[in-house]
């Protein structure tokens, strides 16, 4: 059985006006594109990294929007070499 690839999926995220002014990016394997089953959050996080600022072009992955990307507490300790004016982090509740 082979294994699945990891994807990136975006939601994205409106004003009251309905303007996308963000996307959430999201961590998505290919066994399962629908729905997140993440095991490994530290995993998943930097694999959104990864794709959306260095695999893809930010241009095509966010435009000129912002990027909202879930972060575990081990993560924090690595904040990314990314502008705050292209990445939120969203600190995971865990």
């Amino acid at each position: 059985m082979s294994e699945s690839k990891p994807l990136l999926a975006r939601q994205p995220i409106f004003n009251r006006e309905m303007e996308v002014v963000a996307y959430e990016l999201l961590y998505r394997s290919e066994e399962f594109a629908e729905e997140a089953v993440v095991v490994d959050g530290d995993h998943a996080s930097t694999h959104v990294l990864l794709s959306a600022f260095t695999e893809l072009s930010p241009d095509e992955v966010i435009g000129k929007h912002k990027a909202f990307v879930n972060y575990t507490r081990n993560l924090l300790a690595y904040p990314p070499p990314i502008s705050p004016n292209q990445l939120v982090i969203e600190v995971l509740e865990g």
